[in-house]
């Protein structure tokens, strides 16, 4: 990300000699020295180098990383510009699929720099002029224009095109308007602009012509406006010098981020471990609990089992299927009429007793045969008959067993073995 700078005083190097940025068009050129004593420069300067010391060309180039396209400018750089590529401080900006080439000899620049530390002149960064005409369209809302300006090295004409520079160049003409007309003609030309510009005139020069008026020059447009720290002008070891420290930079803070990183992830694993620890505790005491939940969930399953093998006895119990005052009524309601009980007995599981006299025999046949008809008893069969006498008069006393349906005991019996009491 380029770094914006604050506006800065301008001074102005071309091979016409030394002037102020903040007055061109009035001022004459001078000793830097003269410069400096006459602006008041005690802090940081921007240097401008002049049209005729800057070559500016826009060149195609692919989309492609930064440190690729400054290697593919590097080669072409020969082509762009009349020197060798290891004597050209140069800088580029990439836009809408072209570079714009800025370079200056390096031996030239480092003379600049030189004159400027002999006059005790801090100079901070090293531009082109012609980049001042970007930052004066931009303040008079244009995007596309030719910016005109009389300057001490002569007519300075600049290219802008959608906001950028595009090229630049000097001529030596007269105040003429025609002869300026033309030269503004031929600059498009070498530009390879097709159609017409709006025309600006800057620093106070009058043309009838001029879309635009601009009081202030390009150079004072330039200090109020200064470029990105990435169009500076550096000799070509300053530059490699700058990368490399720009990658060492890089470098460092990729360590830096990557002992980051791994003491975080320490720290991570670190944490993890002690909650592992707290997990592993706390898992055992669980186990632990879920054991003897456990355990308790199986007595109480053992319990409840046993609770229910109860259950059905003790309903039998407590409800049989007929209650035994209701078998003793129907015993007694199927009497004849020849037969009277003397005596009754019925348990829980046990067969029914029924003991009675009768008058005669067919009478004790008769209340058999109709207690074995009954649905309520079962299994109905004589005990005994036996002849006896009541007052001289003969009778029969007999004993009736039978089984109540449903009267079963509270015990089952079991397996190979009939429970006490139990009817088999």
């Amino acid at each position: 990300m380029s770094r914006e700078v604050g506006p800065r005083p301008v001074i102005v190097s071309s091979p016409a000699g030394w002037w102020r940025g903040d007055a061109p068009s009035r001022g004459q050129t001078v000793p830097l020295d003269a410069v400096a004593a006459c602006a008041g420069l005690s802090g940081t300067v921007t240097l401008a180098l002049g049209r005729r010391s800057v070559f500016v060309r826009a060149t195609p180039v692919p989309p492609a990383s930064p440190s690729q396209t400054v290697a593919a400018l590097t080669l072409r750089l020969p082509l762009l510009v009349p020197l060798p590529a290891d004597q050209v401080a140069w800088t580029y900006a990439v836009s809408g699929g072209e570079a714009l080439v800025m370079a200056a000899p390096a031996v030239a620049l480092a003379e600049r720099r030189a004159e400027a530390e002999a006059c005790r002149v801090r100079v901070g960064l090293v531009v082109a002029l012609a980049l001042g005409s970007v930052a004066l369209c931009r303040r008079l809302g244009l995007l596309d224009a030719v910016v005109v300006e009389r300057t001490p090295e002569g007519l300075g004409l600049d290219v802008v095109i959608h906001g950028r520079l595009h090229y630049s160049r000097v001529a030596t003409v007269d105040d003429d308007p025609e002869l300026i007309r033309g030269e503004i003609a031929r600059t498009l030309a070498a530009a390879e602009v097709d159609g017409e510009l709006a025309v600006v005139a800057a620093g106070g020069l009058s043309l009838p012509f001029a879309a635009k008026t601009a009081p202030e020059s390009v150079a004072e447009a330039l200090a109020q406006e200064p470029p990105s720290g990435d169009l500076g002008l550096e000799p070509p070891a300053v530059a490699a010098k700058r990368r490399r420290q720009r990658e060492q930079r890089r470098l460092r803070l990729a360590i830096l981020l990557a002992i980051a990183a791994g003491m975080l992830n320490l720290m991570v694993a670190w944490d993890r471990m002690d909650e592992a620890e707290v997990i592993r505790r706390d898992e055992a005491v669980w186990r632990d609990q879920l054991r003897r939940l456990r355990s308790s969930r199986d007595s109480a399953a053992k319990s409840a089992a046993d609770a229910a093998k109860l259950a059905d006895p003790l309903r039998r119990a407590f409800r049989p299927a007929q209650r035994p005052s209701d078998v003793l009524v129907i015993a007694g309601n199927l009497a004849p009429s020849g037969a009277w009980l003397t005596g009754a007995t019925i348990e829980r599981g046990k067969p029914l007793q029924i003991r009675g006299t009768a008058r005669d025999n067919p009478a004790v046949a008769s209340y058999v045969e109709r207690l074995a008809t009954q649905d309520r008893l079962r299994d109905v069969r004589l005990v005994f008959a036996n002849g006896g006498t009541i007052d001289d008069s003969p009778v029969v006393n007999f004993a009736i067993a039978a089984t109540a349906v449903g009267n079963l005991p509270v015990v089952e019996a079991k397996r190979g073995r009939t429970s006490r009491g139990a009817t088999p």
